[in-house]
């Protein structure tokens, strides 16, 4: 099984074996409402709501050259992405699931190597959609 992640002219594509840490969440856009001498706050949801998605993605590869030139590849790919494209994800089993991530904006948060292992922690925020961009 592979998760696939496209967004413009970068591609991920994982074998969810070497995916770890895989998190979904939200934020959300809040603002504490204070009155004028009042004993406690009120929170009041804005409706801003971003979906965020991150995950570790471990590789081993042949050689410490090879670890070494992949790392610093997939750093240089993630600096050509434009921000606030639509990136969508593909979950293949025996069929395949394919949500889509609008607006999507890819942060590489770490990329580091022990020895021929590299370590990639990726985050994406935008808004989920089963349909694709408009």
């Amino acid at each position: 099984m592979n998760i696939t992640v496209n967004i413009e002219s970068l591609q991920i594509v994982v074998p969810t074996d070497a995916v770890s840490d895989l998190v979904l969440g939200q934020e959300r856009q809040e603002q504490i409402l204070r009155g004028l001498r009042a004993k406690a706050g009120r929170p009041t949801d804005r409706g801003n709501v971003v979906d965020v998605i991150s995950f570790r993605v471990t590789r081993l590869h042949d050689s410490l050259t090879l670890a070494q030139l992949h790392l610093i590849q997939q750093a240089v790919a993630l600096r050509s992405v434009p921000e606030k494209k639509p990136a969508y994800f593909q979950w293949e089993t025996d069929g395949i699931f394919q949500p889509w991530l609008l607006n999507a904006v890819v942060t590489l948060n770490e990329a580091t190597h022990r020895g021929q292992t590299t370590y990639f922690n990726y985050t994406l925020k935008g808004n989920w959609s089963t349909t694709g961009p408009t």
